[in-house]
């Protein structure tokens, strides 16, 4: 295992590389969707990803709890194409349902190792979404409060 800081600074370098929110709505879907989607680690013991999130007002603690895919954060996993909360190690993304429509919400991702007790990276910058219903169709605008880069019904780059 290398150096503890090293991978914690490699992980969060990656995490800061966080390049696009994607949403993707159909006549099925509802405004309160959306992937999240960023560069993938490339660190040979990645064991994994976690998302935090929380609604309201940004900066830590993320402590969301009402979403679909449970209480932040949300352990996923590399390693089981299976399990409901697998992301694509080459290109991980992952679709976050139930929020909350017209609230804003604060995302972090962080990599873990599979060293035992695991290490786990740094927060990526935060991302800010706010999911609104009003437009009648639904629209998501994300906006990165690190990059400066804002998306509106596209991806960002």
């Amino acid at each position: 295992m290398r150096n503890k800081s090293l991978i914690s600074s490699y992980f969060l370098q990656i995490a800061l590389i966080l390049v696009a929110i994607l949403f993707c709505f159909q006549s099925s879907s509802y405004a309160d969707d959306i992937t999240l989607k960023w560069a993938p680690n490339t660190e040979p013991d990645l064991a994994g990803y976690k998302i935090y999130y929380k609604r309201g007002f940004s900066g830590p603690p993320y402590n969301g709890v009402d979403i679909d895919q449970g209480t932040s954060p949300i352990d996923l996993t590399i390693h089981d194409s299976d399990d409901p909360y697998y992301v694509d190690p080459d290109n991980p993304e992952f679709l976050l349902t139930g929020l909350d429509e017209n609230d804003d919400y604060f995302l972090v991702v962080t990599a873990t190792d599979n060293e035992e007790p695991y290490n786990e990276s740094g927060f990526s910058n935060e991302v800010s979404t706010l999911v609104d219903s009003s437009s009648g169709g639904g629209s998501v605008s994300v906006t990165s409060s690190s990059s400066g880069s804002s998306c509106f019904i596209a991806s960002c780059f």
